[in-house]
């Protein structure tokens, strides 16, 4: 991680990349938010974040449960 990006920045253009190689049918479903701070060591707050900022950007969508 470069030092001057904020670690929310970071995880969200993981995702994002992830996205984009597996393609989005491909991933119906995203990993659990504990899941991604296990995979990035980050907080639960720096990952809804990145994904607050996908969501608002409509490249992913949020459901309950």
């Amino acid at each position: 991680m470069i030092n001057s990006q904020y670690a929310y920045d970071y995880v969200y253009e993981k995702i994002l990349e992830e996205l984009r190689e597996k393609g989005r049918e491909n991933m119906p479903v995203l990993p659990s938010e504990k899941e991604y701070c296990e995979k990035f060591g980050v907080s639960l707050t720096t990952v809804r974040r990145a994904l607050d900022r996908l969501y608002n950007e409509k490249i992913i969508v949020k459901m309950k449960g």
